[in-house]
């Protein structure tokens, strides 16, 4: 039996490409983002938190394993192998939305260049 292999979608190669980096140090709770975004931008939060209980668990974990080094595709695959699948768009959003309000940078990945 041949086991084919899935081409990664563009998303996932989008995200390969993005390294994140802390701007500052100490944990970033989901009630200082809360704060800083307005309500019409949290409640995209609330009801993607509704339709997955575990989200807000898995965004706060993925800021654990930003390093500098580590593509936005490397922490969703390490978030997923602890904690289950999710969608990667929420992710990219939430990374986008940490750099918006200056808590992260995202930068190009040249570890896979």
């Amino acid at each position: 039996m041949e086991i084919k292999i899935p081409e990664k979608s563009n998303l996932e190669a989008q995200a390969g490409k993005i390294c994140p980096f802390r701007k500052h140090k100490g944990p970033i709770s989901m009630r200082k983002l809360r704060k800083l975004l307005s309500e019409e931008e949290y409640e995209q939060y609330r009801l993607r938190f509704k339709a997955d209980k575990s989200l807000e668990v898995k965004l706060t974990e993925a800021l654990n394993f930003i390093d500098g080094a580590r593509s936005v595709l490397d922490i969703y695959y390490a978030v997923i192998s602890e904690y289950g699948d999710f969608d990667l768009r929420d992710l990219m959003k939430y990374f986008d939305d940490l750099r918006r309000k200056g808590i992260i940078e995202l930068r190009r990945n040249t570890n896979n260049e």
